[in-house]
């Protein structure tokens, strides 16, 4: 195919358009002017962890203090604290049963039971 295409030089690429003006590679002006002489970034990396908010772990509220079993970790690729002591930590924050269905849900959130369902 390639090999019948360039026997037909220029004749086998398409013209283009004369209804449409051709793009110069700058950025075409805006029909409005942009307004904004500051830009605020946030860069909101984290958040509470779902252990201390709707993912109530009993179990790791009895295994507070004590180190980490290694079933938990093996495997697991924690760079950061290879050679470290690693020990479990309970949420810092209770959890309630809300609502007509009984989710559990962090004492952290104050007005949030009000509307479980």
């Amino acid at each position: 195919m390639t090999a019948l295409t360039s026997l037909l030089g220029n004749d086998a690429h398409a013209e283009s358009s004369t209804d449409v003006p051709k793009w110069n590679g700058l950025v075409s002006p805006r029909h409005v002017a942009p307004k904004a002489k500051r830009v605020i970034f946030l860069y909101m990396a984290g958040g509470p962890s779902h252990l201390e908010t709707f993912d109530h772990r009993p179990q790791l509220t009895k295994l507070h203090g004590q180190p980490m079993p290694e079933s938990f970790t093996k495997g697991q690729p924690i760079a950061q604290l290879q050679g470290k002591k690693l020990t479990c930590m309970a949420p810092q924050h209770r959890f309630r049963k809300c609502g007509d269905s009984g989710i559990e849900i962090s004492t952290a959130f104050e007005h949030l039971p009000q509307v479980a369902g």
